[in-house]
């Protein structure tokens, strides 16, 4: 094989390795702090954590909710956590499929992760792999997988 294919095979595989918008540090942030406050590890599958910002519009909140219940289905419930500071903020008929994780102190705010209204983590292989805000425009395409 000539020695430029090898160089430019490596150039492609540190593109991949490196260029992935969501950083190692971010995924130790996260997963610290989720071994602080609830003893959780971020899990080896597909998983998809709603974070509830302290600092939202309660409509939007309540919208988010009920578009994502009434399209997703229950089995898929099993890989959702959803953090938030206040349990009554989660629509009991979700409260009772999801796990929810209650953090008075709203530590999450802090860890330096961008957080507004209700925010997607989304995590594959113990690692962050997307960051997003919910926007109500996107959420009729909202997936937990």
């Amino acid at each position: 094989m000539n020695k430029s294919y090898l160089i430019i095979i490596a150039f492609f595989i540190f593109l991949i390795q490196f260029c992935n918008p969501h950083t190692d540090y971010e995924t130790k942030v996260f997963e610290t702090y989720l071994m602080d406050q609830f003893t959780e590890t971020i899990p080896n599958n597909n998983h998809t954590y709603l974070i509830v910002s302290e600092f939202h519009c309660s409509g939007c909140l309540q919208k988010i909710f009920t578009d994502i219940y009434g399209k997703v289905r229950l089995e898929y419930f099993d890989s959702l956590t959803i953090l938030t500071y206040d349990s009554t903020l989660i629509p009991e008929h979700i409260r009772k499929h999801a796990k929810v994780l209650l953090d008075k102190d709203v530590a999450y705010e802090y860890i330096g992760l961008s957080i507004a209204n209700v925010t997607v983590v989304r995590t594959k292989n113990c690692s962050i792999k997307s960051i997003e805000v919910i926007n109500l425009d996107d959420i009729t395409s909202f997936k937990i997988q």
